[in-house]
């Protein structure tokens, strides 16, 4: 019994000693003599958008006995020699006996990075994925180190011991919102009359990390961009949220009037103002426009504004406003028989914004046919609007606001009205015009102008009078047939 249990104890010794020695063997190798085994999957990708990844470091050799992690041996890649050697590199990399002597601490690496993703645009990359909105692989790299376009950048070491790396996109896709400012605040649709001016809002938000971001701005045929301040002054105002002064001019530039028509101006922000930046910011781009005579009739004008970002450009979200101008169209009619309408030619009007149609309020506009187009110039302008075409006139480019329509003249047999037409224009909220009447508090299509012809009255010696006298003749003449026909009764 004895001699059993010390055969047994020196097996389980023996079982000992080989376990230990089996658990302490190390690997070592060369990245010529391993296989690929290497990936970095990176996560929350913005969709559409390229991750590039850059080899930055060889792996030549490694042994992984001593603890914790083995002894890794790099060198520089081709693509980063002249960023070590002669570049912005120098300061956190030296070569001994060319072999990589890293001075890359916790303290310099962000420094470093964003250093290392400007030396990028000079090389190619040795991955290039696309962004689907979740979690993207890169798989069967080469062990070694590698930066990753992604946020402000990611350095990674894929090693034996560290083979698979995981990062998180920390970006947000840049985007942009329009508004028009009005006095009560930021709105998306608003009115105006020919020849005003307003003023746009754009805010910008830049991510983290944002690159090659532009901002574009597309103004419809009816709005003109105010140019102003453009000679000693700036037509657009750029600002941060982050101080009172406006974003330093040497930090973006601004092209306008594309010749294909695709922007009419446009805001490229330096990639060295967004390195810049340590977090998302707000900009804000305010300019003037102006009203023009070509601007449609209740029909919105929308601006658009966008922004391309990133190496490829990518387009983000579309923002809109919508601006409006209106018109009140006005028929002119007189009731025939049967409740039938004619149109009169010929009849003068005038427009007014005081209720009691005080010279000072007349409204003048440029006249073209039977439309009448708002206009503030002093000359070619006139404030008397005649109907035509059937008893139809148009009055155009006006703003929301209350107005009166007076009959300054009529046709010859016809009543001239006596008090002026009170016209409400609105804006619905469809950004359409909403026309209501002192007459018709219900939505119109048009302002219906009624005359009545006069009356046709007797006057002395007149035919009025003859007609009188000849009835009254054939009355008497009639009454004496009537008494000689009874005195011939009675003879007999």
């Amino acid at each position: 019994m004895k001699l059993i249990k010390k055969i047994a104890a020196i097996m389980f010794a023996f079982m000992m000693v080989f376990s230990l020695s089996t658990n302490v063997k190390a690997k070592t190798g060369s990245q010529t003599a391993s296989p690929k085994g290497g990936s970095i999957t990176i996560n929350k990708t913005i969709k559409d958008q390229d991750y590039k990844i850059y080899k930055i470091f060889e792996l030549e050799s490694f042994n992984t006995e001593p603890a914790p992690d083995g002894v890794y041996s790099y060198k520089i890649t081709d693509d980063w020699r002249d960023f070590f050697t002669t570049g912005d590199g120098q300061t956190y990399v030296t070569e001994e006996n060319g072999y990589v002597k890293s001075n890359i601490t916790d303290s310099n690496v962000a420094e470093f990075t964003k250093k290392a993703l400007a030396y990028t645009k000079n090389i190619t990359a040795t991955r290039t994925v696309k962004g689907n909105g979740s979690a993207v692989p890169v798989t069967d790299l080469d062990f070694g180190y590698y930066l990753v376009d992604s946020t402000a950048g990611a350095l990674c070491g894929l090693t034996t011991t560290n083979p698979n790396v995981t990062i998180d996109e920390k970006n947000e896709k840049p985007n942009v919102e329009k508004y028009i400012s009005l006095e009560t605040g930021d709105e998306k649709k608003n009115n105006v009359s020919i020849g005003d001016s307003f003023m746009y809002h754009s805010v910008v938000n830049i991510g983290k990390g944002a690159t090659n971001l532009v901002l574009y701005d597309k103004l419809p045929g009816g709005l003109t961009l105010s140019r102003d301040h453009q000679e000693g002054g700036q037509a657009i105002y750029i600002q941060a949220e982050t101080g009172p002064q406006p974003v330093p001019e040497q930090d973006y530039t601004i092209d306008y009037d594309a010749t294909d028509g695709q922007y009419t101006f446009k805001i490229t922000f330096k990639d060295t103002y967004l390195n810049s930046l340590s977090s998302n910011t707000n900009i804000s781009v305010v300019y003037s426009v102006i009203v023009n005579e070509s601007a449609p009739i209740n029909q919105p004008m929308t601006n658009k504004t966008w922004l391309t970002y990133g190496d490829n450009s990518t387009k983000s979200n579309e923002s809109t406003t919508e601006t409006y101008t209106f018109g009140i169209p006005v028929y002119k009619y007189t009731e025939k028989v049967l409740g039938a309408k004619k149109g009169l030619d010929g009849v003068k009007f005038s427009l007014y914004t005081n209720e009691n149609c005080i010279p000072e309020s007349v409204i003048k506009f440029k006249a073209n046919g039977n439309d009448y187009l708002y206009s503030e110039d002093s000359t070619d302008t006139t404030d008397t609007l005649i109907s035509s075409k059937g008893g139809f006139f148009n009055i155009n480019g006006l703003k929301a606001g209350t107005y009166y329509l007076k009959e300054i003249a009529t046709l010859d047999g016809y009543n001239k009205l006596e008090n002026p037409i009170k016209v409400v224009v609105a804006q619905g909220k469809n950004g359409k015009s909403v026309i209501t009447t002192d007459k018709n508090t219900q939505s119109v299509e048009r302002v219906e102008v009624l005359n009545n012809s006069g009356s046709l009255l007797p006057s002395t010696g007149g035919m009025g009078t003859t007609l009188i006298y000849l009835i009254g003749g054939a009355l008497v003449l009639g009454s004496g047939f009537v008494l000689a026909n009874k005195k011939r009764a009675k003879a007999k």
